[in-house]
């Protein structure tokens, strides 16, 4: 005997989707809708479906993944390029205390670089790393709840 879950009609199911618009959602529409019986079937239907879905759910999570990586190399990028100009201001100045100032202010300026790289890496790494655990958890509910839908059939 099926459940009262698996026995909706199909504009219950639609009704639903609209009132709760999740991935669960739209996984039990799609596995109750489904005029397929067969249990590995139902299982390849929700693995197309939860992939398709994922797909969606990473499209932009690469951006943030690749700011995070390269900022930090960008920032160092800098660094050296400020490195070279302090060397440049030491090999072309006369010396004394007026380009020891200028090669600190060089330095400085160099060292900036680093630390807006820093500071643009470590917070698209943290945010990157919270997203991709929301969609592993996400796909993992959907998951638990497509094997027990088709479980029960």
């Amino acid at each position: 005997m099926k459940s009262g879950l698996l026995n909706c009609e199909r504009t219950q199911v639609g009704e639903l989707l609209k009132k709760y618009p999740c991935l669960e959602a739209g996984l039990l529409e799609t596995l109750l809708v489904s005029k397929k019986s067969d249990k590995h079937d139902l299982s390849l239907l929700m693995a197309s479906y939860l992939g398709r879905k994922r797909v969606e759910l990473d499209k932009n999570l690469s951006f943030l993944g690749t700011l995070g990586s390269n900022a930090p190399f960008i920032g160092l990028f800098g660094t050296v390029l400020g490195i070279i100009k302090a060397f440049h201001d030491i090999g072309s100045g006369s010396g004394g205390e007026s380009g020891a100032q200028n090669v600190s202010l060089g330095l400085s300026e160099a060292l900036v670089a680093t630390a807006v790289g820093l500071l643009v890496a470590i917070p698209s790494i943290i945010f990157f790393n919270f997203f991709q655990r929301k969609i592993k958890t996400i796909i993992a509910r959907a998951e638990s709840l497509g094997q027990f839908v088709i479980s029960s059939l």
